[in-house]
């Protein structure tokens, strides 16, 4: 199912949004659009912009295309105890077509062209929603943690959307952070150099349907945050061990 959810954001003043929190870190994430949470969707991008410009990456990012928020159905954002934005994550779609996916893109014109469009066609009619602009803050404490809040994030999204797949393109050294979540490489689909020499980047998704792909902890910890989100959306509270309460 696609949705049609209004992503220009204007004005400065959040309102709505889901939250859950992470009692492995004690941060707090929160699900929303840039139009409910236009202040923190530009926190999300401005950091997102310094670790991409950190990296010498942000070519990857396309800033000026992604601020306004028109192509972002929606993103998590990732804040500390003290307030403060340490990570993130948006997402595109769900996709009614291939050509959609701007993940497909630094595969056009090589060997895995086809294999890539294959794959990605396969999944779009049951729902498919990409995964864009994942960073965490360098500085962050525990931020191997974060990173693994953020790879649940990807579940999340995907769930809230309806989609029953979740499409990202990752260096490889990102693929065991995402595995651990459920996510699952493209073995027919040959990698390439992207965006730059240093980086050799591969496809992955998520099938939400596979309940069993997470590790046990992220599964488990999965489970909780859904709870919760469940119970944001319903006004209410959900503790550690996502039992609800008014």
């Amino acid at each position: 199912m696609r949705l049609s959810i209004p992503t220009d954001p204007v004005g400065d003043v959040d309102a709505g949004g889901l939250r859950y929190h992470d009692f492995v870190t004690g941060c707090t994430a929160e699900l929303s659009s840039p139009a409910d949470r236009p202040a923190t969707w530009r926190r999300y991008t401005e950091g997102a912009l310094k670790v991409y410009r950190h990296y010498g990456v942000e070519s990857a990012l396309d800033y000026q295309a992604m601020r306004s928020g028109l192509s972002t159905t929606m993103f998590l954002v990732v804040t500390d105890a003290g307030g403060a934005v340490v990570g993130g994550l948006r997402a595109q779609g769900p996709h009614p077509t291939v050509e959609e996916v701007d993940g497909f893109g630094p595969w056009r014109a090589t060997a895995g062209e086809d294999a890539m469009r294959s794959a990605i066609a396969e999944r779009v009619p049951e729902g498919l929603v990409e995964i864009k602009a994942v960073w965490s803050d360098r500085t962050a404490h525990q931020r191997a943690e974060i990173g693994a809040l953020l790879s649940r994030g990807v579940v999340h999204i995907a769930w809230r959307l309806r989609a029953r797949h979740a499409f990202v393109t990752t260096a490889v050294r990102g693929v065991e952070r995402y595995e651990s979540s459920g996510g699952r490489r493209w073995a027919d689909v040959p990698g390439v150099v992207y965006p730059d020499e240093r980086y050799f980047t591969v496809p992955m998704s998520w099938d939400l349907t596979d309940e069993l792909a997470p590790t046990p902890r992220q599964r488990a910890l999965i489970a909780v945050e859904r709870r919760q989100l469940v119970a944001s959306e319903n006004g209410l509270v959900a503790d550690s061990d996502g039992v609800v309460r008014a």
